[in-house]
């Protein structure tokens, strides 16, 4: 029997387990950054750590077996299967897809080594090093030495451009890949790829490719791809069969922004929408899909420009939409019209990227607001119910005990659902290394140091803000998949066993308890929940 041809093979993200990433984590120390800004979203039980989502399970489970299943948020498609797989179809490519190399791995080996696969790809989108990828390639090689390895996306645009070539070379030599993409996109450079190879071309006319040649590595000519969003809309029907009550939806590419601490703009080029017509065409094919109840628009701030989006809630609210939706949302261009619109479209939650309460900082951050616009938007969302959830990053160049402060009383005056902390990582690739000298800014990631902060400094400080906040909740998951959990719970249950969980990492950060819980801790989570209910 001959094995099925396949053009390519999509390889969705690498979510590791939480017990793998914490054995990866601890190797830099439980006293470095990355170890414990993960020890704030994570309790051990019999000596293994349990996330939130872990716990939730185990505590809820008794009160409704039909009701709460497991938090598997590796099941819903991810953007760039999505978009890679319906760009592929477009031009008359077969392709597959594994949704989560952590859960599928059985699937994937069988996949391997059944099909006649051309090209298997891996996008980086969540990575921040190169273990996951490598990992992946391993597993890939050892059922199928044939299939040629494409790795693209954040983490390899962001390596060539912040590494010498030496550094970069050395790096793709270990990651053991066939071919890299060096765009912002790449759609474009994995079709001239895929037929090249099935035509037995030479890859060196093809753009943005990194790729070994005769002992060492070559680079093609680097020009910018423009796939329109507006002409490479998700095909839904292709993965109707995978399709989740939750999805993922963007209606725009990069950011109208330029915040210092990021380098979206600088890598996805120059800001493009997609018009509200084609907003429409998307969400009636989702809608016609029967299945999809939550949609989280993946865009970087969705309510901009203001006329746009408040055409888009009208335009959903007139086609009396069926789903909840959840978003970025940029606060300081909150106004009770766009607020009661957003309620009557069916918007349970905002993400809202605030970053920090000190006006100072926000100027250092090029964040193009005010502390007063945030504090009017927020009051407005507490107004109407809308779940909040309020990001701040700490540590940022500037950054003083004082400003951290600024913080802490933002948060307890303006009272968002939650509030979301994260240490500075420091990227290279971002506008405020090119300020470097200014703030006497040494080393990157987590290993950052400047006139007024260290890495150290600012996660001790970070601790802090959680003993001493009252009137927000610290979140200690991730707020992309507060669809999924409405769609179990109420929001009293989230917060309050969000308050539970919280008051054990408290125990943590002051030494108060043993590293383990014990199983009274499940009593207090149903209690928690029981009590969220009223």
């Amino acid at each position: 029997m001959s094995k099925k041809q396949l053009d390519c093979l999509l390889i969705g993200p690498y979510e590791m387990s939480l017990t793998k990433r914490e054995k990866l984590i601890k190797t830099y120390g439980t006293d470095s950054i990355a170890y414990r800004d993960l020890n704030l979203r994570m309790l051990h039980y019999n000596n293994k750590p349990y996330s939130f989502f872990d716990l939730l399970e185990m505590a809820s489970e008794p009160l409704d077996d039909n009701t709460f299943g497991p938090f598997n948020t590796a099941a819903i498609l991810s953007g760039a299967i999505l978009y890679l797989g319906s760009f592929l179809d477009k031009y008359k490519l077969t392709f597959d897809y594994i949704k989560s190399f952590e859960f599928q791995r059985e699937e994937l080996a069988r996949k391997l080594k059944e099909h006649d696969i051309l090209t298997v790809v891996i996008t980086t989108t969540t990575y921040l090093n190169p273990f996951p990828i490598k990992e992946i390639i391993s597993f890939i090689r050892k059922y199928n030495k044939e299939t040629k390895i494409i790795v693209g996306g954040p983490f390899v645009w962001t390596q060539i451009n912040i590494q010498k070539k030496e550094m970069v070379d050395s790096m793709f030599k270990s990651i053991d890949a066939d071919f890299y993409v060096h765009s912002a996109e790449g759609e474009a450079a994995l079709v001239n790829i895929i037929n090249g190879l099935k035509e037995n071309e030479n890859l060196n006319n093809v753009n943005n490719l990194y790729f070994k040649e005769d002992g060492h590595y070559v680079q093609t000519s680097n020009k910018l791809e423009n796939n329109k969003l507006e002409e490479n809309a998700v095909n839904w029907q292709l993965f109707y069969d995978d399709l989740q009550p939750h999805a993922w939806v963007r209606t725009s590419k990069s950011c109208a922004f330029q915040c210092s601490f990021c380098d979206s703009h600088i890598r996805l080029g120059k800001y493009q929408s997609i018009s509200v017509d084609s907003v429409e065409k998307e969400l009636n094919a989702i809608k016609k899909t029967g299945k999809i109840k939550t949609i989280r628009f993946i865009d970087d701030t969705f309510n901009i420009p203001k006329k746009r989006f408040k055409e888009i809630l009208k335009m959903m609210i007139r086609n009396k939409y069926n789903f909840k939706w959840n978003s970025f949302f940029r606060c300081q261009y909150a106004e009770r019209e766009i607020i009661e619109l957003m309620v009557e479209s069916g918007c349970e939650a905002v993400h809202l990227g605030i970053e920090s309460a000190d006006p100072k900082i926000l100027i250092n951050m090029n964040k193009q607001s005010t502390i007063e616009e945030y504090e009017k938007g927020l009051q407005l969302l507490n107004e109407y119910k809308i779940i909040s959830f309020a990001s701040f990053i700490i540590g940022f160049p500037g950054e003083t005990e004082k400003t951290v402060n600024e913080t802490i009383s933002f948060i307890e005056n303006s009272k968002p659902t939650f509030y979301l902390l994260w240490p500075w990582f420091c990227i290279p690739s971002t506008p405020i290394w090119g300020e470097k000298e200014k703030y006497n800014l040494t080393k990157t990631g987590f290993d950052w140091h400047h006139s007024t902060m260290s890495a150290s400094q600012a996660m001790d400080y970070m601790e802090n803000i959680i003993l001493q906040v009252n009137n927000s909740v610290y979140c200690p998951f991730f707020a992309e998949y507060i669809g999924i959990l409405l769609s179990k719970f109420t929001i009293g249950q989230i917060v309050n066993f969000s308050k539970a969980f919280n008051e054990n990492i408290k125990k943590k950060i002051m030494h108060l308890e043993q590293k383990d819980v014990d199983d009274k801790i499940f009593d207090l989570f149903r209690v928690s929940l029981v009590e969220g209910l009223n």
